[in-house]
């Protein structure tokens, strides 16, 4: 695997978890928490590459 695709797959499970967790938390549907995140900020930076799993917490927390 190439670099590209490593970040891709990890984009992936990244996207994944966070609409999962929205749903679990907001006691939702997958697909409601789809729709809520796909408009999201935070998902067309995940998109664009600008945005990891160190930053994750300070969203979640608002701290970042």
């Amino acid at each position: 695997m190439n670099e590209n695709t490593l970040e891709k797959i990890y984009q992936e499970g990244l996207e994944e978890r966070l609409i999962s967790y929205l749903a679990e938390t907001n006691g939702i549907s997958l697909e409601k928490a789809m729709d809520i995140y796909y408009r999201s900020n935070i998902a067309g930076l995940i998109h664009e590459g600008k945005y990891g799993s160190a930053d994750a917490e300070g969203y979640r927390t608002g701290t970042f």
